[in-house]
This record gives C-alpha cells, sequence and structure tokens, in this order.
C-alpha cells in the first residue's frame, strides 16, 4: 500500500507546477516509500532504490531550508542505510571492503 501511494504522489508531483504543493508532495512520498519494507523494495530493483535515495535527499535539502533540521538528518540517515543495503547485497561488495563508494560517488558525498 506504501509503495502504491508513494509512486502515486511522486507522479502526481511531477505534474504539479505549484512550488508549495510540489514540496508538500516530496514530503509525503518519501515518507510513505519509506515504509515500505526493504524486501519489496529489494524486489522493485536497484533502480527503484536509488530513486528513493534521491527523494530522500531532496526531502532533506527541503527540510534544511525551512530550518527543519531533525527530519532533514531522518532523511538523510534513511538515504545512507538505504545506500549501505545496495550495495552490502552487491556482488562487487564481497570482492572489496570499499564497494559502497563504487558508483554513485556524488550521491554518497551529498548524503
Amino acid at each position: 500500500m506504501h509503495l502504491r501511494l508513494g509512486d502515486l504522489v511522486v507522479e502526481i508531483s511531477n505534474q504539479e507546477t505549484r512550488r508549495l504543493r510540489k514540496d508538500i508532495l516530496i514530503y509525503i512520498a518519501a515518507d510513505q516509500l519509506n515504509r515500505v519494507s526493504m524486501p519489496v523494495s529489494q524486489q522493485k530493483g536497484e533502480s527503484m532504490i536509488l530513486d528513493l535515495i534521491r527523494l530522500n535527499l531532496q526531502a532533506a535539502k527541503l527540510s534544511i531550508t525551512k530550518s527543519a533540521f531533525y527530519p532533514a538528518a531522518e532523511l538523510l540517515r534513511k538515504g545512507i542505510d538505504l545506500m549501505q543495503s545496495l550495495k552490502e547485497n552487491s556482488v562487487f561488495n564481497r570482492k572489496r571492503r570499499s564497494a559502497r563508494w563504487y558508483g554513485h560517488h556524488d550521491l554518497w558525498l551529498d548524503l
């Protein structure tokens, strides 16, 4: 349910033109998609997880502009957790300890 709702909110936010509504929709989408259990999000693949990480980062940046630092920290923490889980499950990670830095360097640094 959270996955479907989150996907719908992302779709609506991409179509919405008014800035205030778009900000609120980004928060709602990040919240709903963060509530999806990990096995479900892993079934959708790496691209869905990366999209969720980017959405968390976007929502965190919006929170910081509104001086909402605690929610921003939670969103960034969730993004980092997702990045770590993504790289822990990769074949590359079994070969090298620094695998989490393999690919998506800019995303890691932003988080």
